[in-house]
Parts: structure tokens; C-alpha cells; sequence
């Protein structure tokens, strides 16, 4: 049976209302109590051009801040980009970047801390 991490999804109904200041609190105490994590936002909303390892710059601000690895980062499941939220603005139909999401993670992790 494969394993399994224990999540913690941190989300709010509101945009700019604390999530990212909630998990720079909690990183901190889950390493101090010997935890391995992976972090991620299932959803990345990016309005910059491609970005680096399949997750936004919020992301990218989290894992720079708390110097993740590489292998702790949760790719997203869903990438809309500035494009896509202008053609849903005007109704078009819009395409969503759908990338590969592991359904399990390894072994090494204790939490995936999503956002």
C-alpha cells in the first residue's frame, strides 16, 4: 500500500487575507517538531509568463523564504494565466492548464501543506 502524507489544506474565500503568513508561521514549528513537508497551491493563479516548476510566484516566494528543495514543492494542478482569466473576463472559452499532479507522495514526506 502506498503511503500516504497527512494534508493541511490553509484556504480563505478572499484573496490577500493571511494564507501565505499562515504557512510562514506553521513551516517553522512543523520542522521544529522533526516533520518533513511539501508545500503547494493545488490552484496557482500567474500572471507572469511560464513559470519554473510548475508553481506561481507566491510559491515561488514560500520556497525562497523557507529554502525548500526542489523535491518539497507540490507541482499545481491547475494553472490559469493573465490570458485566461481576460478570456474569461470576456466569456471566451478558455482552456485551462492542467498539469500532472502526483496522487501520492513519497515516502519522505510527513505533511503536505497546501494553500
Amino acid at each position: 500500500m502506498p503511503y500516504s502524507a497527512k494534508r493541511l489544506l490553509i484556504g480563505s474565500p478572499t484573496a490577500y487575507s493571511g494564507k501565505s503568513a499562515a504557512v510562514l508561521g506553521l513551516v517553522p514549528q512543523v520542522l521544529s517538531r522533526g516533520l518533513r513537508l511539501a508545500y503547494g497551491k493545488p490552484l496557482s493563479i500567474n500572471l507572469e509568463p511560464a513559470p519554473t516548476l510548475g508553481v506561481d510566484l507566491d510559491v515561488q516566494f514560500i520556497v525562497s523564504a523557507l529554502n525548500l528543495t526542489e523535491q518539497q514543492i507540490i507541482p499545481s494542478a491547475l494553472m490559469l494565466t493573465s490570458a485566461d482569466i481576460e478570456a474569461q473576463l470576456r466569456l471566451d472559452s478558455v482552456t485551462p492548464h492542467l498539469l500532472p499532479l502526483p496522487t501520492t507522495l513519497t515516502d519522505e514526506v510527513d505533511l503536505a501543506l497546501l494553500e
